[in-house]
């Protein structure tokens, strides 16, 4: 058990990390399906189809999807 929670504490919060946020330091707001679905001009159930499909990057807390304000519009912003 031990071994799993170190391994679970170096995928999530890996200091080493400058890629990415990590989950300490991050203050990065985390939209709603409605906030990016209206962010992208989509229907929410749109949004929440392509979040399962992995096409948009977001995280099941329970039963809603967060999304990171910065990962959706990089997502965009990246498209040619």
């Amino acid at each position: 058990m031990n071994d799993l929670n170190h391994s679970l504490n170096t995928i999530l919060i890996d200091p080493d990390s400058t890629d990415r946020p990590t989950l300490t330091t991050t203050t990065d707001p985390l939209w709603t399906v409605g906030e990016v679905a209206y962010y992208l001009k989509l229907q929410p159930e749109t949004v929440r189809g392509m979040a399962r499909r992995g096409e948009l990057p977001g995280i099941k807390i329970g039963k809603v999807w967060r999304f990171r304000k910065s990962a959706i519009k990089k997502i965009f912003q990246e498209q040619p």
